[in-house]
């Protein structure tokens, strides 16, 4: 089955995929708040501590036993919840690097064919609700033609597109597995 022969694609402009990375931004920005602002809030806290405690004349013990009973306060009702957020945070960051980086791969290696979608469904189990496209396309690689079908959550393209439909597609030749429906593209 060759899908991509009657598939004309002329020279365009590089795709950009701006949900991807808008979702790999947004994972970043959450785990440094997750990782990086809620400790540096809980140190802010007790240097603020400190130093009022210190304007207002207290002694160093005085001072010590605030920060303990508050702190004390303070870190088991933000700190324990920071702390358990610091991998989580960590997690964010790095999923979203790589959300950002598959955007940029995909933009600077991928290689166009044509797919056709296969199904579309919705999910909702999740909230909001997920809408899922799922594609076949073709692939030939070195090994001979192969045909590659994946499955993405892109609610534009679920509400454009119809089981039957021919779309385009841009894939990592090494990679095929990690490709994306090019919405941008007119013919």
């Amino acid at each position: 089955m060759n899908l991509s022969s009657d598939f004309a694609i002329a020279d365009r402009p590089q795709p950009r995929y701006p949900l991807v990375e808008a979702r790999g931004r947004l994972q970043v920005a959450g785990g440094m708040m997750l990782a990086i602002i809620l400790p540096c809030l809980a140190v802010l806290l007790v240097i603020v501590i400190l130093v009022s405690g210190l304007v207002a004349g207290l002694d160093f013990g005085a001072i010590m036993l605030n920060i303990v009973i508050i702190g004390g306060i303070v870190l088991f009702t933000f700190g324990l919840p920071a702390i358990i957020a610091l991998p989580l945070g960590i997690r964010l960051i790095r999923r979203g690097r790589e959300a950002l980086a598959t955007a940029q791969q995909l933009t600077t290696e991928g290689v166009w064919a044509q797919a056709v979608i296969v199904d579309c469904w919705t999910q909702q189990w999740k909230r909001p609700r997920q809408y899922c496209i799922a594609y076949r396309f073709e692939d030939v690689g070195a090994d001979g033609p192969r045909l590659i079908t994946h499955a993405e959550i892109n609610q534009e393209a679920y509400l454009r597109y119809q089981t039957g439909m021919r779309v385009p597609v841009r894939y990592l030749p090494n990679a095929p597995e990690v490709c994306r429906i090019d919405l941008d593209f007119s013919d």
